[in-house]
């Protein structure tokens, strides 16, 4: 309901929204100031966004010669080391977010520590929301080998967070579960597919376009 957002947040002594599109700040921007407040639109980060084809093939020709290759080559050693390439979804907490928490804590780097016990709690509480998933790649025995928890709209599907099993990891099993999750938007007739904040080289070898984000504040 934006009229009793932009009413609620005039009424707030310090607005501060960040990591909007263009498309929502401005316009929350234009009507606080309406309401007398000195609105700021200000870009602060960036998101990767890949517009999807009308097919799974017209994708892999778009990506270029060496990424098409690397891809189809990533996605016959997965099969021949684990097996088929199938993704399943869950909607719901249960075992499989458990699956996940689990995968997520074998992580190093920057993602290393992130999932505490309140941030598995917080990814329960977004899986009760309309539209969230976890779209897992599964082997044959059903066990989750990768896994991305995002959600869907209208227009296409945001890829919020990933692990995978590191103990697969010469299986490439998060470029097969990426390029799994492209498949299954096209074939859904997802418009696009938005890898959220974040520069990884790996979003734009596949495609995305930097789309800016930015704060309003008041």
């Amino acid at each position: 309901d934006g009229p009793a957002l932009v009413a609620d947040l005039a009424g707030s002594a310090d607005v501060s929204l960040d990591s909007l599109p263009a498309e929502a700040a401005e316009p929350i921007a234009a009507a606080l100031r309406e309401r007398g407040r000195n609105a700021e639109v200000v870009e602060d980060d960036m998101t990767a966004e890949l517009a999807l084809p009308g097919s799974f093939e017209d994708w892999l020709s778009a990506i270029g010669k060496k990424e098409r290759h690397e891809t189809r080559r990533k996605r016959r050693r997965y099969e021949e080391m684990v097996g088929p390439v199938r993704v399943e979804t869950f909607d719901s907490p249960g075992p499989r977010l458990d699956e996940f928490v689990a995968l997520h804590r074998t992580s190093v780097g920057e993602k290393q520590g992130f999932m505490t016990d309140p941030m598995a709690a917080y990814f329960a509480d977004l899986l009760g929301l309309e539209g969230w998933s976890i779209n897992a790649l599964v082997d044959p025995s059903g066990a989750m080998v990768a896994a991305g928890v995002g959600v869907y709209d209208p227009d296409g599907f945001s890829l919020y967070n990933s692990a995978f099993d590191r103990e697969r990891g010469a299986a490439s099993p998060g470029v097969v579960l990426i390029s799994s999750l492209i498949e299954h938007c096209v074939v859904a007739g997802a418009r696009r597919l938005d890898f959220l904040k974040g520069d990884e080289a790996y979003k734009f070898r596949l495609g995305a376009r930097s789309r800016p984000l930015f704060t309003v504040s008041a």
